[in-house]
Protein backbone atom coordinates (compact mmCIF):
# COMPACT_ATOMS: atom_id res chain seq x y z
CA UNK A 1 0.00 0.00 0.00
CA UNK A 2 3.37 2.57 0.23
CA UNK A 3 3.13 2.50 -3.46
CA UNK A 4 -0.17 4.41 -3.40
CA UNK A 5 0.54 7.25 -1.57
CA UNK A 6 2.45 9.89 -4.43
CA UNK A 7 0.65 10.64 -7.33
CA UNK A 8 1.70 10.99 -10.36
CA UNK A 9 4.65 13.56 -11.15
CA UNK A 10 3.82 14.24 -14.88
CA UNK A 11 0.09 13.94 -16.51
CA UNK A 12 -1.10 11.27 -18.30
CA UNK A 13 -3.11 11.20 -21.54
CA UNK A 14 -6.53 11.49 -21.35
CA UNK A 15 -7.30 8.15 -23.00
CA UNK A 16 -4.94 6.28 -20.33
CA UNK A 17 -7.05 8.37 -17.41
CA UNK A 18 -9.93 7.32 -18.96
CA UNK A 19 -8.96 3.71 -19.27
CA UNK A 20 -7.88 3.83 -15.76
CA UNK A 21 -11.01 5.14 -14.49
CA UNK A 22 -13.29 2.70 -16.44
CA UNK A 23 -10.93 -0.04 -14.64
CA UNK A 24 -11.58 1.33 -11.40
CA UNK A 25 -15.34 1.53 -12.46
CA UNK A 26 -15.72 -2.43 -12.67
CA UNK A 27 -13.97 -2.86 -9.12
CA UNK A 28 -16.37 -0.26 -7.34
CA UNK A 29 -19.47 -1.83 -8.89
CA UNK A 30 -18.59 -5.20 -8.18
CA UNK A 31 -17.41 -4.54 -4.69
CA UNK A 32 -20.61 -2.96 -4.30
CA UNK A 33 -22.86 -5.94 -5.53
CA UNK A 34 -21.44 -8.90 -3.89
CA UNK A 35 -17.29 -8.51 -3.54
CA UNK A 36 -16.61 -6.62 -0.51
CA UNK A 37 -13.35 -8.36 -0.30
CA UNK A 38 -11.91 -5.97 -2.42
CA UNK A 39 -13.24 -2.54 -0.79
CA UNK A 40 -10.42 -1.12 0.47
CA UNK A 41 -7.90 -1.51 -2.81
CA UNK A 42 -11.04 -0.38 -4.98
CA UNK A 43 -11.03 2.70 -2.39
CA UNK A 44 -7.55 3.74 -2.78
CA UNK A 45 -7.66 3.53 -6.50
CA UNK A 46 -10.56 5.69 -6.41
CA UNK A 47 -8.46 8.35 -4.91
CA UNK A 48 -5.84 8.66 -7.76
CA UNK A 49 -8.67 8.99 -10.34
CA UNK A 50 -8.02 12.32 -11.77
CA UNK A 51 -4.24 11.35 -12.40
CA UNK A 52 -3.52 7.68 -12.13
CA UNK A 53 0.14 6.47 -12.99
CA UNK A 54 0.85 3.44 -14.01
CA UNK A 55 1.51 1.68 -10.94
CA UNK A 56 -2.07 2.27 -10.33
CA UNK A 57 -3.51 0.98 -13.67
CA UNK A 58 -1.14 -2.18 -12.87
CA UNK A 59 -3.24 -2.28 -9.12
CA UNK A 60 -5.71 -2.22 -11.03
CA UNK A 61 -5.25 -5.26 -13.46
CA UNK A 62 -3.98 -7.22 -10.35
CA UNK A 63 -7.62 -6.32 -8.76
CA UNK A 64 -9.07 -7.31 -11.79
CA UNK A 65 -7.27 -10.48 -12.24
CA UNK A 66 -7.55 -11.66 -8.61
CA UNK A 67 -11.79 -10.57 -8.89
CA UNK A 68 -11.54 -13.10 -12.14
CA UNK A 69 -10.13 -15.58 -10.67
CA UNK A 70 -11.65 -16.15 -7.62
CA UNK A 71 -15.35 -15.56 -8.86
CA UNK A 72 -16.62 -19.33 -8.39
CA UNK A 73 -15.62 -19.71 -5.09
CA UNK A 74 -18.84 -19.30 -2.26
CA UNK A 75 -20.69 -20.04 1.06
CA UNK A 76 -23.50 -22.64 -0.16
CA UNK A 77 -26.63 -23.47 1.68
CA UNK A 78 -28.55 -26.38 0.87
CA UNK A 79 -32.31 -26.16 0.61
CA UNK A 80 -33.86 -28.13 3.31
CA UNK A 81 -37.16 -29.01 4.22
CA UNK A 82 -37.84 -25.67 6.03
CA UNK A 83 -40.96 -24.77 4.60
CA UNK A 84 -41.67 -21.22 4.19
CA UNK A 85 -38.96 -19.92 6.57
CA UNK A 86 -35.57 -18.98 4.26
CA UNK A 87 -34.87 -16.36 5.90
CA UNK A 88 -35.39 -15.47 9.38
CA UNK A 89 -34.70 -13.20 12.03
CA UNK A 90 -34.43 -12.67 15.93
CA UNK A 91 -33.72 -10.21 18.19
CA UNK A 92 -34.08 -9.03 21.60
CA UNK A 93 -33.61 -6.16 24.43
CA UNK A 94 -32.86 -5.55 28.05
CA UNK A 95 -33.46 -2.06 29.46
CA UNK A 96 -30.81 -1.72 32.28
CA UNK A 97 -30.43 -5.66 32.91
CA UNK A 98 -27.14 -4.52 34.63
CA UNK A 99 -27.69 -4.10 38.27
CA UNK A 100 -24.92 -1.90 38.79
CA UNK A 101 -24.13 -0.31 35.38
CA UNK A 102 -27.59 -0.02 34.40
CA UNK A 103 -26.32 -1.02 30.82
CA UNK A 104 -28.83 -2.26 28.20
CA UNK A 105 -28.06 -4.91 26.06
CA UNK A 106 -29.48 -5.66 22.72
CA UNK A 107 -28.77 -8.98 20.00
CA UNK A 108 -29.97 -10.17 17.21
CA UNK A 109 -29.66 -13.20 14.68
CA UNK A 110 -30.12 -13.88 10.98
CA UNK A 111 -30.06 -16.98 9.54
CA UNK A 112 -30.94 -18.33 5.91
CA UNK A 113 -31.74 -22.01 5.39
CA UNK A 114 -30.94 -22.49 9.29
CA UNK A 115 -28.03 -21.39 9.69
CA UNK A 116 -26.48 -18.64 10.84
CA UNK A 117 -25.36 -15.52 8.23
CA UNK A 118 -25.02 -12.57 11.30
Amino acid sequence: MGLFRKKAVESESPNHIYDCQRKVESILYVTCITRLDVAKAANKLAEFLRNPSPIHDAAANRAITYLYQTRTPAIEYSARDLGSQVFTTTSDAAFADDSISRRSTKGYLFTLFGEAID
